[in-house]
This record gives C-alpha cells, structure tokens and sequence, in this order.
C-alpha cells in the first residue's frame, strides 16, 4: 500500500508538472502575439481617367471616367452595375485637341465619351488633350505623338468546323524597318448582340457600337525576324456565326507598357481582387493614357469562311 501511494503521488506530481508546462507554454504564445494595429487609410479622392481611340477615316474618341476605390462594389450579377458606371462616367466636361496651331472642341456623344467630327490623322504629329470635370472642377492634359500607321502584311481567319465544335484561328503576318525601335498592338474583337452592347465603347469596327474586345496581343519588334513577324491566334468565346475585327496599331512604348500591366491585372474583377499594380500613365493630374494610335482594321463574317 505505501507504494502504491508512492506512485500515487509521483503521478499526480506529474500531472501537475505537465499541466503547470502547459500553461507556461499557453502564456509564452500569447505574449508572443502582437496587439492588432489600427490602419487609418486615407479616402479615395477619384481623379479622372483617359482612354482613346482613333476610329480609321472617321473620329477621334476620348473616354473620361473616374477613378474609384478598390473597396467599391461595382459588380452585380457578373455585370457592371448602372448605378456605378453613372457615378464614375464624366458627364458635360469641356475637352479640348490641341494640334498644328489649332483647337477643336469635343462633343460628348454619350456618358463620358467625347468625339472629334475631325479626322485628326497627321504623322509625327503632336496632340495635346485639355480636360475638365465639371463636377469636381479638376483638370488634366495629356500629351501623344501619332505614329504612322502600319498595316498587316498578311491577316485572314481560319475556320475549322467539327460535329461537337468550331476553331476559330487568325492567321497574320507584320513587316517592320529594323533600324527603327516599333511596339504593336493586335486587338481582336467580335460583334456582340447590339440589344445589350457594352458598358463603355469607343470603338466603331462594326458601325452599331456592339464591339466586344475578345483578345490583345502585344508585340515588340524585338521579336521580328528578317524584319517580319508572323503569328496564328485561337480566338476563345467565338464562334462560326460571329463577325470579328482584327486591329493592328503601331503604339508608343508608353502606351506599350501601360497596356502590358493592364494586361496582367486580368478583367476588372480581377482588378478589384489581384495584385495592386500601378499603372504607367500620360495623364497630368489624372490616369489612364492618351494615346493617338491609327489602327489597321479588318472586318471578317466567318460565316463566309
């Protein structure tokens, strides 16, 4: 019976040993574990944003929008929601195209999308967009140099039409001067449903508005060989039925770089949700780019093919 009690005692000791360890331990980890730090972030103050286009032999399309936070919802249902597009479009703003000792007016055709009745298409020519948001009085420029115009060499759709699918590829090909450094952009877009349209269109391939931008491709001439760049591009989300168009535009390494980290963000949900990037930009006291590039366009009815 003693020793039993003896062993009684030496195991509750233990018990008591481990438990006075576990509490030591429970106390060292919390005092590990620093306070919570309270963040002060500051609130977004928008400021306007700019795209452009240059619309072959007909316009030049300026897009004005403003800049929103990160923490805003914009999406409903998968789609932008009107409620948010009407709060960032800018609406009646004065915008002005400054080129060759000259001043032209822009008139808005549509929330936040202003058009020259002007074909201002002139080489090594130099640009100068003025700007001003009536509502919040903030003003921006924006300076580009137009580029001459590069036309495809090459382009025409393949179209492979099977029991259960349709492949849609586009075959192109580019010549470029070696001796000179030249950025590209190939933008490939189909005709959506001109009932729904999309939320913010300045381009006009299709003559309704109803262009949906499917594709981009960015090329440096660094990637030419004997002066030409040929290229085949699986179009996804097109079908056999579509009208596509296939752009070419000779663009600024600027513009080239601003559109590379666009590209990287993905869509705009991806953009509310991915890796903050900061965007290169043309745009005195805005974002965005102001570019004057002349595009090379081709329209294809694949149901012709």
């Amino acid at each position: 019976m003693r020793h039993s009690h003896t062993y009684h005692l030496l195991f509750q000791s233990r018990l008591h040993l481990l438990y006075a360890v576990a509490v030591c331990c429970m106390l060292l980890l919390s005092s590990c574990i620093p306070d919570p730090l309270e963040i002060a972030v500051e609130e977004h103050q928008p400021r306007p944003v700019v795209a452009s286009q240059i619309i072959p032999d007909k316009e030049l399309v300026v897009a004005l929008t403003r800049s929103f936070s990160p923490l805003s919802d914009p999406i409903v249902d998968g789609q932008v929601s009107q409620a948010f597009l009407d709060k960032i479009l800018i609406s009646d703003a004065w915008v002005t195209i400054s080129y060759l000792g000259r001043t032209d007016t822009l008139h808005m055709v549509s929330p936040g999308i202003y058009a020259s009745d002007l074909s201002l298409v002139y080489d090594y020519g130099t640009y100068e967009l003025h700007a001003k948001d009536p509502v919040s009085g903030q003003e921006i420029s924006a300076t580009s140099t137009m580029l001459p115009r590069v036309n495809f060499d090459t382009v025409f759709p393949g179209v492979v039409r099977t029991p259960d699918d349709t492949i849609i590829t586009v075959h192109y090909s580019i010549e470029d001067d070696p001796t000179v450094p030249n950025w590209y952009l190939v933008g490939f877009y189909k005709r959506s449903d001109p009932s729904v349209g999309t939320n913010l269109d300045i381009t006009d391939y299709f003559g309704d508005g109803a262009n949906q931008l499917s594709e981009v491709e960015l090329i440096s001439d660094q990637l030419f060989e004997d002066g030409k760049y040929t290229a085949s591009k699986v179009l996804e989300g097109v079908s056999g039925q579509d009208t596509i168009a296939v752009v070419l535009s000779n663009i600024s390494e600027g513009y080239f770089e601003f559109l590379h980290a666009f590209k990287k963000s993905g869509n705009i949900l991806n953009q509310l949700t991915g890796e903050p990037i900061n965007y290169p930009t043309n745009v005195t006291n805005g974002y965005g780019y102001f570019n004057t590039h002349n595009p090379d366009a081709h329209v294809f009815d694949l149901k012709a093919y």
